[in-house]
């Protein structure tokens, strides 16, 4: 596996069960191979992709166009972070496992009760795991269907809402503007 990660391609990224490849050009004539020699030697997989195209330019949400290598075009993927599960569909939204460290360390900032604005949630990775430790947060994402997996993500981790609510206005014209989507409720 160090073999591949190093030498075939750029990066390999495992989010449950599909594997993401960014094979390097003179890897391409070899990318099925690869794709098989990765399937049997991890068993938690069951699909290998290739990106085919950059991530941010050719998609406004961070998507990107895909190969599929082996195993079936199923990009349905559970992951875990921070102590909170996120089911997406790994070809609709933007996801980076490598943002785990940095994630964690700024919800570790965070104390119960502050506030936080993110106005670029994603699926939540930030914002579900703050909410969980009783930090007041806004969050909101452009790609609809982010926003989707978001309030998913807050009632399958059981994120609750406050009591009472104060919606400063400048939140939700930063929020809305940025975005053009409608504000995910205060994860409390």
């Amino acid at each position: 596996m160090h073999w591949v990660t190093a030498v075939a391609t750029t990066t390999l990224t495992k989010t449950h069960t599909p594997a993401h490849l960014n094979l390097r050009d003179h890897y391409l004539p070899y990318k099925h191979l690869v794709a098989e020699v990765i399937l049997d030697k991890n068993p938690q997989l069951k699909t290998v992709i290739n990106k085919v195209d950059n991530v941010g330019s050719e998609s406004e949400f961070r998507t990107f166009q895909y190969e599929v290598l082996a195993g079936p075009d199923d990009l349905n993927v559970q992951v875990a972070e921070g102590n909170c599960i996120f089911d997406f569909d790994y070809s609709k939204v933007y996801w980076n496992s490598k943002l785990e460290t940095e994630h964690r360390r700024l919800i570790n900032l965070f104390q119960p009760g502050e506030v936080v604005c993110d106005v670029m949630a994603g699926i939540g990775p930030f914002a579900v795991p703050a909410g969980k430790k009783r930090v007041f947060v806004w969050a909101n994402d452009k790609n609809p269907e982010s926003f989707k997996c978001l309030e998913v993500a807050i009632k399958k981790n059981k994120v609750s809402l406050p009591a009472e609510s104060i919606i400063p206005l400048t939140v939700i014209l930063l929020t809305t503007t940025v975005s053009g989507n409608r504000l995910c409720p205060p994860l409390l």
